[in-house]
């Protein structure tokens, strides 16, 4: 690409000061997402126009407020850097509590009509309005758990729920997958237990891990007990994170987890093993073990106690 002599042209330091990126990161977005293609100075060392540093404070609005930044240039893309002129996230405090459940009745409503197109356009639209924690915590999970009363009371039908769940799995994955690990943070490794096939909190899981930078491998409801104890053994990571939502099979697992907490004790693993979901209402050890821990709390809570389990 030619330089403008007529253009001021801007260091990537420059940059990084007016903007408070590091050089590392605004090389990243360039190089991974395309967020800016800058010019060269004559030494053939990066030079940024005005525009190129506004649209990076844009980006880093977006990013401060919880957006993924892969979102957040597909949204400059379609609405262009204007949208920035006026306050462009609406603050999630200003709902009260009829404007909440305005906005999940109507994605309840177009759930179970299982109007694809319509469901689409209100997520995408919640998006560009709310912060991602906000559309997944405030709006999707309640939608979700009463679309699955619903069912439970013979209200709706299983298709119907599974057309919710799947939609809303599938979202939480894209959105995931958007975010890069950050570097040297420890291997997470995140499952159901054997039998649970509830797995929509896990997911919920791996999206705040993946905030928080680490890198996990999900894998998935009701693994094999011989398979997590292969992924033990071959992956040793810094933590297993377990979901599940029954008692029963809570109960059930009382065997496997015993003899997966002898065999890091005997093969002196450093993996450490941590439960959570509804049926969890203490945080303390599981009976009979030295390396799995009982974890109370939501999703965000919990990435934020296992960060201190595996750093201080």
């Amino acid at each position: 690409m030619s330089t403008d002599h007529t253009v001021r042209l801007y260091t990537i330091k420059e940059v990084s000061l007016k903007t408070g990126l590091s050089t590392q990161l605004i090389r990243k977005w360039e190089e991974r997402y395309e967020a800016v293609m800058p010019s060269r100075f004559p030494n053939g060392y990066r030079g940024y126009t005005r525009e190129n540093i506004d649209k990076l404070l844009w980006l880093k609005s977006r990013v401060d407020s919880g957006v993924p930044i892969g979102l957040a240039i597909i949204d400059y893309n379609q609405n262009g850097i204007q949208a920035s002129a006026q306050p462009f996230e609406i603050t999630d405090e200003v709902l009260d509590a009829s404007d909440l459940n305005e906005l999940q009745q109507q994605f309840l409503h177009a759930f179970i009509a299982m109007d694809v197109e319509k469901v689409q356009v209100f997520f995408e639209r919640l998006l560009t309005l709310h912060s991602t924690d906000f559309v997944l915590i405030h709006v999707l999970q309640p939608v979700l758990v009463e679309i699955g009363t619903k069912w439970e009371h013979g209200e709706i039908s299983e298709y119907q729920e599974h057309f919710a769940s799947n939609f809303i799995r599938e979202k939480i994955h894209a959105i995931r997958s958007l975010i890069p690990p950050a570097p040297e943070r420890p291997e997470l490794v995140t499952a159901c237990l054997p039998n649970e096939r509830h797995d929509i909190g896990m997911l919920y899981f791996n999206y705040f891990a993946a905030k928080q930078g680490f890198p996990t491998i999900y894998l998935g409801p009701s693994p094999a007990e011989t398979g997590i104890i292969d992924c033990l053994r071959h992956r040793k990571p810094a933590a297993f994170i377990f979901s599940v939502s029954s008692l029963e099979i809570y109960r059930s697992n009382e065997m496997f987890l015993k003899e997966l907490d002898r065999i890091i004790t005997e093969e002196k693993h450093l993996t450490k093993v941590f439960l959570g979901g509804r049926v969890i209402n203490e945080d303390k050890l599981y009976p009979g073990t030295e390396h799995i821990y009982e974890l109370t709390g939501n999703s965000h809570d919990t990435i934020a106690k296992i960060r201190k389990y595996l750093f201080e």
